[in-house]
């Protein structure tokens, strides 16, 4: 995938999630695989089955929902109140994917994942996440400055790691929600992003095969786009 692509991906993913959740609709399970292309190069979101309702202010979910490798911080420490941000982090990891074109965060167990963020986000803080230490599963970890997100994605932008640090906020009410998105400076400057008639070629070329072979694909009829 080049720049161009991942900005199509993504505007396609975020509109998809933006018209679910102004249906008030979690899809709860958003994953590289869960990801569709048909032949006109349009992206549609997948497997609905942990799908769910949201908005009422006494409803009480399960937090084991989400794939591992895209479950946010909440989730894994147990959070059985929660809105949106559940599907905005999985954005962000599925953005991340796209660019590292392997997992950013790929856990073997719930305190694994929590580790692998920390070893990348750095530890939170009260001021990073304000009530994390009233969240039924909370532990402490050891104290981890972290890593610039701009020694992982190397080639990227200002605009790109804000976008992508936006959507990574360990605080589900810092983070940005799919119009915040849809807004950053990121898809308004070049490399603009391709038409989808330029996805629909990238998924008749043949399957890339490289090193990391883990990371899942954006799918289609048969045919899978290599992230």
């Amino acid at each position: 995938l080049l720049p161009y692509h991942v900005k199509n991906v993504m505007i396609q993913t975020l509109k998809g999630v933006q018209y679910l959740h102004a249906n008030w609709i979690l899809h709860r399970d958003l994953k590289p695989s869960n990801l569709l292309v048909n032949d006109e190069g349009v992206v549609k979101l997948a497997d609905f089955g942990l799908a769910r309702p949201f908005g009422s202010p006494n409803r009480i979910y399960t937090s084991q929902v989400v794939t591992r490798w895209y479950r946010c911080p909440e989730l894994l420490f147990g959070a059985k109140y929660y809105g949106v941000g559940v599907d905005m982090w999985a954005v962000g990891c599925i953005f991340a994917e796209m660019l590292l074109r392997a997992p950013l965060f790929p856990g073997e167990s719930d305190l694994d994942q929590l580790r692998r963020i920390a070893d990348v986000l750095g530890t939170p803080t009260e001021e990073d996440w304000e009530h994390m230490r009233n969240l039924p599963d909370f532990v402490s970890m050891n104290p981890n400055p972290g890593i610039p997100l701009q020694q992982i994605f190397i080639t990227a932008d200002n605009d790109l790691l804000m976008l992508l640090s936006s959507l990574l906020k360990y605080d589900p009410l810092k983070r940005y929600d799919s119009e915040q998105a849809l807004q950053s400076d990121y898809f308004s400057k070049k490399p603009y992003p391709c038409a989808n008639a330029e996805i629909v070629q990238l998924l008749q070329q043949p399957l890339l095969t490289g090193k990391k072979r883990h990371c899942e694909n954006v799918t289609t009829g048969g045919k899978r786009l290599r992230l």
